[in-house]
């Protein structure tokens, strides 16, 4: 049978599947407005009901798919709004239902919610748009109904090379735009509209939570079980989060299609064993699947999973063999149907590329392993022993999990090469010893709760011993993750003829530069932790760095350093480089103890020093030369001019006037530059019109945040860098900028599109 036959006749779910990916795409990427979409579903829909034609059918799914994305896409409610609004927030007046659970944000909360109606520049809007909300005050419930004063924004794009796109993740949702109460009194409201469902699970998730914790409330491993078992990972420490990343291992700690199986397996085998019959057990499982979903929050991967072994388990009741591929083709068939922008979500690419490669992959392989295994075929089996019955069933166990191990591994390849630039080398091994244990903590976890119906010194007895395989898997993940080449960062190398390239990370009022030639890699301060986690880490991780060589922390400011103890982690750093000027920064004081404790204490370097990054390309220090008269930590901080051949960049990191005035009258032309790097600073004007002259840049860029006003670029500056000639690359606008240096000069390059500066040539 050809290919086409088998997928018409044997898996037409598959093709339908195909059919639905082909529609979406086009409608996402082919400006044609959905009415035209429209017409030719009507036209090939008929064709399709006159001729019975699975091509015409094929095709009718296709337009069906593209209307529909057009609709959920560029012709959305939501899409309406974001054309109404822009970057930067404005007051509106808005009336909305709360249509999903809120989670912590910071001191505040942000819950999806369901527009009925918005006033922009006093003119009402009517709309269905789904907006995020963030929320001052006590969390709302769902279904809960306000009319509020508050500010709306077009969601912010990534501002950085690596950075997780919220933007993107959240229009994959039919969300674009966001609106921000400040306050609980600037709410008002207006009545609820109850989920029993969604209350029901709520209830279920809390009692689930206080069930499994019982026993071992606040450690480490109750906050994996529980991350384990209802997707909860707000209290798992980030050290472990970051093992499971490693070790390729992620898709065990929180709930995923994995754990809806392993669900589906445990219930199956209860509802089994109490004498239910098979039938009957399908119409209690798949329900159950589908709220066990609803209790860990509905996440894409957990209602896919749900969807899958319910259309495998649905065909029980109808007495036929499930078809795998089939299934499989079904499930993204329907959630395509209610969710076309799923197609785009990581995730959902993620779950259906491996599962397909596992089917089929993982079942070849583990024959072609049985076959190794198997004794000879010409003695019966019974007159094995017993021993030998042992081996061989747990080689074919053991077969089984290297087979669905390696197919897993081979299916996410190249998705996470794309999205997180990583490749696990450790993941096979680390999934065969993990998988099987993460099995045991939900079937442990699934008996605590069945006895916490009954008696909750059962259920912490269980907790107990669940407690105990928890800490053997965590020991087992980190020690995978700290095996030497275990995993490493994937990027590209830089372009032909690039001698070094500066990326000045757009961190707000904090500041990261890296520094990046063929042969090493060195950092301009961390940034703040948050900054480290989101933006520095996963920036180093797109370029395939896997250690820094070098980090100069130009001063203690927290928004600076804060994020150095997360790099020093992971990736890591070789040298790290300090003036040795005192200051207040408990945070700095805190870096500084902790390299000491681990024996590789930071260097210090005093103006005149020079550090070799890589052949003709150094970082030379200007300043500070001693602290006397130097009262702000921006005032002692580390200025550097990195000279790549005959380019010039000077770092003047947060440095004042004062600072500036220093540097004039001691280093003269020294100071001259091809660029300028400056931050700003925390008490006074920064960026002196005489300063700019001595130093003469051909291009600027200037650090800038909303918050604190100290942060902001003032119009001074603006007007002090125009004097000079020089081109102003205020982050603000830019986001991170990318300095690219060859033989015969370099190239300044804003990372965001728009704005007053696109790019800047500068010759040597």
């Amino acid at each position: 049978m050809s290919a086409a036959l088998c997928v018409r006749f044997r898996l037409p779910f598959a093709g339908l599947f195909a059919a639905a990916i082909g529609g979406i795409l086009l409608g996402n990427f082919v400006a044609i407005p959905s009415g035209v979409f429209l017409i030719f579903w009507i036209g090939s829909s008929a064709g399709a009901w006159f001729e019975r034609t699975h091509f015409l059918i094929w095709m009718a799914v296709v337009a069906a798919f593209a209307t529909l994305a057009v609709w959920g896409g560029r012709e959305s409610p939501a899409a309406g709004l974001a054309r109404l609004l822009d970057a930067s927030w404005q007051p509106v007046e808005a009336e909305f239902a709360v249509n999903g659970e809120p989670e912590a944000f910071g001191e505040a909360w942000r819950f999806p919610a369901r527009l009925h109606g918005i006033v922009i520049d006093d003119r009402p809007i009517s709309t269905g748009a789904q907006m995020i909300v963030d929320w001052n005050g006590p969390p709302p419930s769902l279904g809960d109904r306000f009319r509020v004063i508050g500010a709306a924004r077009n969601v912010p794009p990534a501002r950085n090379p690596g950075q997780f796109d919220v933007a993107s993740w959240l229009a994959t949702n039919e969300i674009r735009s966001e609106l921000s109460v400040a306050r609980a009194a600037d709410a008002e409201f207006l009545g609820a509209h109850p989920h029993v469902l969604a209350d029901l699970a709520r209830k279920a998730r809390d009692w689930i939570e206080r069930t499994l914790a019982t026993g071992i409330a606040g450690t480490p491993e109750e906050s994996v079980i529980r991350a384990m078992t209802i997707g909860d990972t707000a209290g798992a420490p980030e050290t472990i989060t970051e093992a499971f990343r490693q070790t390729g291992t992620y898709h065990l700690f929180s709930v995923s299609g994995l754990h809806v199986g392993m669900i589906a397996v445990l219930l199956w085998g209860l509802l089994s064993t109490v004498g239910i019959s098979r039938k009957r057990a399908v119409l209690i499982l798949i329900p159950a699947l589908f709220f066990y979903a609803l209790i860990t929050g509905f996440k894409p991967p957990s209602v896919r999973a749900a969807t899958m072994v319910s259309v495998v388990a649905a065909g029980l009741l109808f007495d036929r063999r499930p078809m795998p591929l089939n299934s499989l083709g079904a499930a993204g068939f329907f959630i395509l149907l209610v969710q076309p922008n799923e197609l785009f979500n990581p995730g959902f690419q993620l779950s259906f590329t491996i599962v397909t490669v596992i089917l089929l992959i993982a079942v070849p392989l583990q024959r072609s392993i049985d076959r190794r295994l198997a004794p000879d075929p010409f003695l019966p089996v019974r007159l094995l022993t017993p021993l030998q019955r042992s081996t061989l069933g747990a080689g074919r166990w053991i077969g089984g999990l290297l087979a669905v191990s390696t197919a897993a591994w081979i299916g996410s390849l190249p998705l996470t090469l794309i999205y997180f630039h990583m490749v696990s080398l450790i993941g096979i091994p680390a999934n065969i010893f993990a998988v099987p244990l993460s099995f045991l903590v939900l079937a442990l976890a699934l008996l605590s709760l069945v006895t916490g119906l009954i008696s909750l010194g059962l259920s912490e007895l269980l907790n107990n011993t669940n407690f105990l395989v928890t800490h053997v898997l965590l020991g087992g993940v980190t020690g995978f993750a700290a095996l030497p080449g275990s995993h490493f960062a994937v990027g590209l190398p830089l372009p032909r003829g690039t001698i070094a390239e500066v990326t000045i990370l757009d961190c707000g009022g904090g500041g990261a530069t890296v520094i990046r030639t063929p042969r090493s890699t060195w950092l301009i301060d961390g940034g703040s932790r948050s900054n480290a986690r989101s933006i520095v880490i996963p920036f180093l991780r797109s370029q395939g760095i896997n250690r820094l060589d070098g980090i100069v922390l130009t001063h203690g400011d927290s928004r600076h350093v804060g994020g150095v103890p997360n790099l020093l982690a992971s990736p890591g750093a070789r040298q790290v480089f300090d003036s040795g000027l005192r200051d207040r920064s408990r945070t700095r004081t805190a870096l500084l103890r902790q390299l000491e404790d681990s024996g590789r204490p930071a260097e210090v370097v005093v103006a005149g020093d020079r550090l070799e990054i890589a052949p003709d390309v150094t970082l030379t220090v200007l300043h500070p030369t001693a602290a006397d008269g130097l009262v702000y930590a921006d005032d002692k901080c580390i200025v550097v001019r990195l000279d790549v051949g005959s380019t010039r960049i000077l770092f003047t990191s947060d440095a004042g006037h004062s600072t500036e005035a220093g540097l004039v009258a001691n280093h003269g032309s020294d100071l001259r530059c091809d660029i300028l790097v400056k931050g700003q600073h925390v008490a006074g004007f920064s960026g002196d019109r005489g300063f700019l002259a001595a130093a003469q840049p051909q291009s600027v860029v200037a650090t800038a945040a909303d918050f604190p006003p100290a942060e902001k670029i003032t119009d001074r500056f603006v007007a002090n860098v125009a004097s000079i000639g020089a081109q102003l690359f205020r982050q603000d606008e830019t986001g991170a900028v990318t300095i690219t240096i060859r033989a015969d000069g370099s190239d300044v390059r804003r990372f965001l599109e728009g704005g007053s500066e696109q790019s800047a040539r500068t010759n040597p």
